[in-house]
């Protein structure tokens, strides 16, 4: 499989894709299209199929750091979800501990009795 560059620029009308290995441009109306119109140039161009190749696209600098932080928060959500999952294993156990039952564990933390003895069997 060979790897191609392609450079993306906004346009007034859309998006300009350029492959810089094959000297070659495209155009896509909106981002949806980007991938199956480099794809579909490149193809074109040197004769490979769609599964012989691999893009490596590169967005306009404010596109790449607006993608950057969306995905550093979603990595920041997942950790917390992780802490939180745990955290209310714990908290679960120590009410359970101390005499309470399912249903008194959800009416605190609010989650029902069910959900409650899932995670504690979890």
């Amino acid at each position: 499989m060979k790897t191609y560059a392609v450079r993306v620029n906004s346009d007034a009308h859309g998006w300009t894709l350029e492959v810089p290995a094959l000297g070659r441009a495209a155009f896509a109306r909106n981002i949806r299209d980007v991938d199956g119109k480099s794809t579909d140039l490149i193809c074109a161009a040197t004769g490979l199929g769609a599964a012989d190749i691999a893009l490596d696209i590169t967005w306009p600098a404010p596109i790449m750091d607006a993608l950057h932080r969306i995905d550093e928060a979603r990595r920041h959500r997942r950790r917390a979800q992780e802490t939180e999952a745990e955290t209310l294993r714990d908290g679960i156990r120590k009410l359970r501990e101390c005499g309470a039952t399912f249903r008194d564990v959800g009416a605190l933390v609010g989650l029902s009795h069910q959900r409650v003895h899932q995670l504690a069997e979890g």
